[in-house]
């Protein structure tokens, strides 16, 4: 058995102020850097509808979708201590499906 997994748990290591600190900045900084990279993105001055906006919903929302991607499989190949073929396989099939 592996008894040692849910001392962590048991002790409520993950429910402390210290740790719900660190998510909640963690948190805020993924918001920061999504929100950066919209107003970058989507920031530009050329208008390429006829009604006079640059972008509609649907280009906006695809952009921040695939930064949403992205951001999260940067967090992801941040925490990966091993790497296996099953790892590149799933995170590059999902970068391709944007």
């Amino acid at each position: 058995m592996r008894h040692h997994l849910l001392r962590a748990g048991q002790r409520n290591q993950y429910l402390t102020f210290s740790a719900i600190s660190g998510w909640l900045l963690s948190a805020l900084f993924q918001c920061a850097v999504i929100m950066v990279f919209m107003m970058v993105g989507c920031g530009t001055p050329v208008v390429g509808h006829a009604n006079g906006q640059p972008f509609g919903m649907f280009e906006v929302g695809i952009y921040m979708f695939s930064i949403v991607i992205v951001t999260v499989h940067m967090e992801v190949v941040q925490i990966t201590e091993q790497w296996t073929v099953m790892h590149h396989v799933s995170i590059w099939l999902s970068q391709g499906a944007l």
